[in-house]
């Protein structure tokens, strides 16, 4: 947030509710599900999509374990993979805002949409973060095109909008 020029302030969502009745803070950035879920826009006329995050889940198993498995086996777990993902993940990021937008919308609050313009300056903004990163680290460079690189795949194998599966 600070690269995006603002003050964070981390607070539970009890007091997130409270801190923007209140003027105390005048914005939250979090998943639209969050907002619906503690009705946040009772609170806060506007809401905005900004695609700047995505839910990251895992299904660890051992290397050696791994390549016990047959190949038969290896597809079957892969599979499973995918599936849970989806099902835990991109289900959950997309539909789960529909309520949300729904109600917003209902309510008659503003939803403001960012342009090509402004994404990509706030898509600026928070790239130095990852720069900054990627300089503490080892073969740094390697990791951050790397890290891009997936998450363009991923992005595009996974929409979170579900007008787009």
């Amino acid at each position: 947030m600070k690269a995006l020029g603002a003050v964070p302030a981390t607070l539970t969502m009890g007091e997130t509710y409270d801190a923007l009745r209140s003027g105390i803070v005048d914005a939250f950035v979090g998943l639209l599900e969050a907002g619906h879920s503690n009705k946040l826009y009772e609170v806060a006329p506007y809401f905005t999509h900004y695609p700047y995050a995505n839910i990251g889940q895992m299904v660890i198993i051992n290397n050696d374990s791994y390549a016990s498995l047959t190949d038969a086996q290896r597809a079957i777990f892969d599979e499973a993979v995918e599936r849970i993902y989806f099902e835990s993940v991109v289900s959950f990021m997309g539909w789960s805002g529909i309520p949300a937008v729904e109600d917003y919308q209902a309510d008659g609050y503003e939803e403001i949409t960012m342009t090509d313009a402004e994404i990509a300056k706030f898509g600026a903004a928070l790239s130095t973060l990852l720069d900054d990163y990627a300089a503490t680290i080892d073969n740094g460079q390697e990791v951050k095109e790397l890290l891009l690189k997936l998450a363009a795949e991923n992005n595009a194998k996974y929409p979170t909008d579900p007008a787009e599966k």
